[in-house]
């Protein structure tokens, strides 16, 4: 009996040696991830492998990824902003737990072809890099829920890209986007879009299959027009406009019933609807630099702005009187 008891021993030892044994990764709730500690270098992190969680490694000017990533099983946030980096190797796929991956700031100009084998992915954030083309395998990650690739020279979406059923966060500001890609109206579950600093000239009418979307950010774009069909976007509640071309805001933007937060400054307004002011819940009402010489102080919606910003606009001197009336607890800007 005892004779077997040492046998089994020698071989559990001897399979733990040749790593034949292996313990399962743990996949952190958001929550426990939240409170798991943070490492901030290789060194820290070897005294206690098993219990990397997060490793953060900015701003190391790192050439490339140290191999002792591999040590960390348990690894789910790995912080890689502002490095030198180029490309990630094969090696980081041992990493099979990785929730949350940063690489702000590198110089990356191809997708890694390690980050498309990340399954259990939900956050990626790839801003301020070189990357020009997003590959069709980025459907590969269908756990991801937000994705950053803002400040790169991408201008176009693979058809793949619509299979991200999960995705609630796109930003994909300063690019080179000429239009909307089709693929960004099938994602069901996008709650915020960022297309700030690209070169759009219009907003199609299928933006209204985004039911779910809750942030839309159309900042520094080429857009003349809004349609219609912006007015179906029920969840929406912050509408970012700012530095276009409109010349008129539709109607239907009165639709908009959860909307808190409407920023059209720096475009070529002229006037602003009545029924905009319907709009129970908007809040924030951003103006600025239009060509509006009055505005409509009759409608009850006026009464729950905060914020109303009608700065460089050649309004009437009576309308500023009314609106100061109208609203003594709001902060004016004219």
């Amino acid at each position: 009996m005892y004779k077997m008891q040492a046998k089994k021993i020698i071989v559990f030892i001897i399979l733990i040696f040749c790593g034949l044994l292996t313990y399962p990764q743990q996949l952190l709730l958001e929550k426990e991830l939240t409170n798991a500690k943070e490492y901030k270098s290789i060194a820290e992190a070897l005294q206690n492998p098993d219990n990397v969680y997060i490793l953060n490694l900015n701003n190391q000017n790192l050439a490339e990824l140290p191999v002792e990533i591999i040590q960390f099983k348990n690894l789910n946030a790995l912080y890689l902003n502002k490095n030198e980096l180029k490309t990630l190797p094969d090696f980081l796929t041992k990493c099979s737990v990785l929730q949350v991956l940063y690489l702000k700031d590198n110089k990356i100009e191809i997708f890694p072809e390690a980050v498309l084998k990340l399954k259990n992915l939900n956050s990626l954030t790839l801003s301020n890099n070189q990357l020009v083309k997003i590959p069709d395998k980025i459907s590969n990650l269908t756990k991801l829920k937000y994705l950053v690739l803002s400040g790169n020279q991408i201008s176009t979406l693979p058809a793949n890209f619509a299979k991200l059923e999960n995705l609630e966060t796109l930003v994909l500001s300063r690019n080179k986007f000429a239009d909307i890609p089709n693929c960004i109206f099938e994602l069901k579950s996008l709650k915020a879009l960022f297309f700030t600093e690209n070169e759009l000239a219009k907003i199609p009418g299928s933006i209204n299959k985004l039911k779910q979307l809750e942030v839309l950010d159309l900042w520094k774009n080429e857009i003349t027009t809004i349609p219609d069909e912006i007015g179906d976007l029920s969840n929406l509640h912050d509408l970012f406009l700012m530095e276009n071309k409109i010349l008129v805001l539709p109607n239907s933007i009165s639709k908009l019933t959860k909307l808190q937060k409407l920023y059209v400054s720096n475009n070529q307004l002229s006037e602003i609807q009545a029924t905009i002011f319907s709009i129970a819940t908007l809040q924030q009402l951003n103006l600025a630099n239009n060509k509006i010489t009055d505005l409509p102080t009759q409608t009850t919606g006026l009464q729950n702005i905060t914020y109303l910003n009608l700065k460089n606009n050649p309004v009437l001197e009576s309308t500023r009187t009314k609106l100061q009336q109208l609203l003594p607890q709001a902060k004016l800007v004219f």
